[in-house]
């Protein structure tokens, strides 16, 4: 296990829940701390990126063929799906008992709440469009078991479109599925995967160039600078891309040349992170709703409900790991492999 690698996982979760908690306390009861923490999102264009990387640099030398892609794609499954499916039915049947708890009274999909299939109608688990983008890339990464020309040739096709594509938003929504600029991180992360498996020399150059890019785009966000300069959302997002990418190389290179001693907590939260990004969104939406109903006009009463309501959601996160998560998963993969 990369020690860096896993605690970045930790970190990009904590970003998601300060992000949302932030953004949900300014539509609840007060925006908190300037709004410093709506940087926040930048965490899943980490875990796109680190997906990229994980994916490739623990199946780059598997054998090709039907067996191994069967293995494969069962083993996504199996991480992707048991986690996923209590959160998203849970907030399903709540939809349906009482629309009014979906934002905005947003129509949402059961096929797509289940199957995470992309469909112009909503998950019921907001952020799990991101897990519709984990799926299609794993299915785009399926045609490695079929032979590395054809990956390589299919990956870079990708990789083509949507570059040019960026900004182009498709008529069809499948085209817009397809062509996400988020998608470009899963292939950059592939990138660093095949360049740290032959060299790792250039990584204090690529973490401190990362790690400053990645501090003025915080900066830029705090003083909506990103907003003037930047062209679109979808360039901001590439760039963030290639941060990301320059950070996990350069977090790769420092563990093998200096290694690493990741601290307890971070490793926790890096093993959590996945059920730490499925349970928080609906309990931030809860709990800001009921911070509303106490708060006083107070700011430190408002960064006091903010504090207490990231830590709630990351300790439940943990919990969900710990009781369920971990257990179910282990049970299906001696079960299934």
């Amino acid at each position: 296990m990369l020690k860096g690698i896993h605690a970045l996982r930790g970190i990009a979760a904590v970003a998601v829940v300060l992000y949302h908690a932030s953004v949900w306390s300014g539509v609840y009861y007060a925006t908190v701390f300037r709004g410093f923490f709506d940087f926040g999102y930048i965490g899943v264009d980490a875990f796109f990126v680190l997906s990229g990387f994980i994916i490739l640099h623990v199946h780059r030398h598997d054998t090709p063929g039907v067996g191994a892609w069967k293995q494969f794609f069962l083993k996504r499954v199996i991480r992707i799906y048991p986690p996923f499916l209590p959160v998203s039915c849970i907030l399903l049947l709540a939809y349906q008992v009482l629309p009014a708890l979906a934002n905005g009274n947003r129509e949402v999909g059961i096929i797509t709440s289940i199957f995470l299939l992309p469909t112009p109608a909503q998950p019921a688990l907001e952020v799990s469009w991101t897990l519709m983008h984990e799926m299609l890339f794993y299915i785009f990464f399926s045609l490695y078991y079929l032979g590395r020309d054809l990956f390589l040739l299919s990956m870079g096709a990708w990789g083509l479109l949507l570059v040019v594509m960026i900004g182009q938003d498709g008529e069809m929504f499948l085209t817009r599925f397809l062509l996400n600029i988020h998608n470009i991180h899963f292939l950059l992360g592939m990138a660093v995967a095949c360049i740290t498996a032959r060299t790792s020399r250039w990584y204090r150059s690529a973490l401190v160039t990362g790690l400053l890019l990645l501090a003025a785009y915080i900066t830029a966000v705090y003083c909506h600078v990103n907003q003037e300069l930047l062209v679109n959302h979808s360039v901001e997002h590439l760039l963030l891309g290639v941060m990301f990418a320059c950070v996990v190389y350069g977090l790769v290179g420092w563990e093998r040349e200096r290694g690493m001693n990741g601290t307890a907590l971070w490793m926790l939260l890096g093993s959590a992170s996945y059920s730490i990004y499925l349970v928080h969104y609906p309990l931030v939406s809860l709990l800001n709703r009921i911070a509303g109903w106490y708060y006083d006009g107070s700011v430190v009463r408002a960064r006091l409900f903010y504090i207490l309501i990231v830590l709630f959601c990351l300790a439940a996160g943990v919990l969900y790991y710990g009781i369920y998560e971990k257990k179910v998963l282990l049970y299906l993969r001696r079960r299934l492999l």
